[in-house]
């Protein structure tokens, strides 16, 4: 079954939130609308990770799926998208791989992003053709391309048919504010590998737009081993915990109104309880 890993990387707060999505299509279904496989709001610097081995389509396998907006150390957001282990079920069949990035904005007229496309891994032989794309679609539309489902602007792509990595600049210009991206891999094995067994990729590509705006509106990221989440955590447990007559006694005592923001909260929440843990000694 597949399980669905949200992953914080060194994450600064406050912290911008933008919209990560999956979503696959694939020659045997058919059709011309793709499937979703996850949609999240998420900081930067915060992997959005389907982990197998799992399926997607009519049998593709994958060991992992992934996606981020990274902050890079020039202030700039490279969106990355990869998968590992991916094999196809029968030769020629062909699998479409959708990530999307909803809600980009940029400062300018035009789109100039510095952009790599890269396979990693190849194993167990055979023959396989590759092609990473990245499109632009106007507003707020999770998925889009110029062939199955349109309504996408192609930018740029290279095709691949063994390991190695390409990188490019790719320009264009955005189709209004603000915009989606989605990077598509299309994948085919076109001869079995080794004793008769699929080809297993590994692949992944990454684009960096210039001038994109970051979301204004902070997000808590996740924290690793408790911090400020654990705080509030432990001060609602011990709150939840006092006599409905101590709770009414002390909230009057130290109206957490009174005092402003987080470090009112805290403060509150610190005198809260010192002055239950001396009522009950005195009790």
């Amino acid at each position: 079954m597949r399980k669905l890993v949200i992953a914080a990387w060194l994450l600064s707060s406050p912290a911008a939130a933008d919209t990560l999505s999956w979503g696959w299509w694939d020659s045997t279904s058919g059709g011309n609308s793709v499937t979703l496989l996850n949609s999240m709001n998420l900081p930067l610097n915060t992997l959005l990770l389907f982990q197998g081995p799992s399926t997607v389509g009519d049998g593709f396998g994958y060991g992992q799926i992934d996606s981020i907006l990274r902050l890079m150390p020039d202030g700039s957001i490279r969106f990355d998208s990869g998968f590992n282990d991916l094999v196809a079920p029968a030769i020629n069949q062909t699998i479409r791989l959708y990530s999307s990035w909803q809600g980009v904005v940029t400062a300018g007229l035009s789109l100039t992003s510095p952009t790599f496309f890269e396979v990693s891994e190849q194993q167990f032989g055979g023959t396989f053709t590759l092609s990473e794309d990245i499109f632009v679609c106007a507003g707020i539309v999770m998925f889009c391309d110029n062939s199955i489902i349109g309504g996408g602007t192609h930018i740029g792509g290279a095709g691949l048919t063994g390991i190695g990595q390409i990188n490019t600049t790719l320009t264009g210009i955005p189709p209004g504010q603000p915009f989606t991206i989605n990077e598509v891999f299309m994948y085919t094995q076109l001869s079995p590998g080794d004793g008769g067994l699929p080809t297993n990729v590994g692949a992944g590509m990454g684009t960096d737009p210039i001038g994109v705006i970051p979301d204004p509106a902070p997000v808590p990221g996740p924290v690793v081993g408790g911090g400020l989440s654990g705080l509030f955590a432990l001060l609602g447990l011990a709150l939840a915990s006092l006599r409905r007559r101590a709770w009414l006694h002390l909230t009057a005592a130290v109206p957490i109104s009174s005092v402003g923001g987080l470090p009112g909260l805290i403060f509150a929440g610190g005198g809260l309880l010192g002055r239950w843990r001396r009522r009950q000694k005195s009790a």
